[in-house]
């Protein structure tokens, strides 16, 4: 059964268009023969409100589908200010290096390099077990945000705060992607 995290993370993106910020989906292929630090991103889409996910909606969903891949969200606002400032970085570097084929993903890449507007951390909760206790904990602290289904477990969305417990097997991301959609066959 395919993962639709729409409806969980729709409400999380503000509803209201705000001048210089905005969230971006990456439709990528996980698949074993890109090798473990090699991602093929097929598609980037950005989004300005919660309102224009959902337009966005059907046509990730097919390329998801169709490409057997999975798309990802990144929920640390970003800014365009900031983002374009590391991109006309990465276009000049990549212009004296002559690496004119790098040009061609560079904005998606200063999107992933440029800090975000707000911050967001990820637990990545590969043990349903363990999600529990994590979960009461940051709710405890008034942390938690939402907790995002992925194929193995969960990853639990929450404010950056000071980190004084441990648990063993859950790896925190200060600024990662969560899962949007995941189809069946993906990897």
């Amino acid at each position: 059964m395919p993962i639709d995290n729409f409806n969980i993370i729709g409400p999380l993106l503000s509803p209201y268009y705000i001048e210089d910020v905005f969230w971006y989906t990456e439709i990528l292929d996980r698949s074993n023969k890109k090798g473990n630090n090699q991602v093929r991103t097929l598609r980037t889409f950005f989004h300005k409100n919660n309102a224009q996910l959902f337009e966005q909606r059907d046509t990730i969903i097919d390329l998801c589908e169709n490409n057997n891949m999975r798309a990802y969200i990144r929920l640390a606002p970003r800014s365009y200010e900031s983002v374009g400032k590391v991109f006309t970085e990465l276009v000049v570097k990549s212009a004296l290096q002559g690496q004119w084929k790098a040009m061609k993903r560079a904005y998606a890449s200063a999107c992933g390099t440029a800090p975000p507007v707000h911050r967001v951390w990820l637990f990545d909760v590969d043990n349903m077990e363990r999600a529990g206790p994590l979960r009461a904990a940051l709710e405890h602290r008034d942390v938690f945000i939402a907790q995002i289904p992925s194929r193995k477990g969960c990853h639990l969305i929450v404010k950056p705060h000071k980190i004084d417990y441990h648990h063993d097997g859950i790896e925190l991301h200060k600024d990662n992607p969560t899962n949007l959609y995941i189809p069946d066959g993906a990897v």
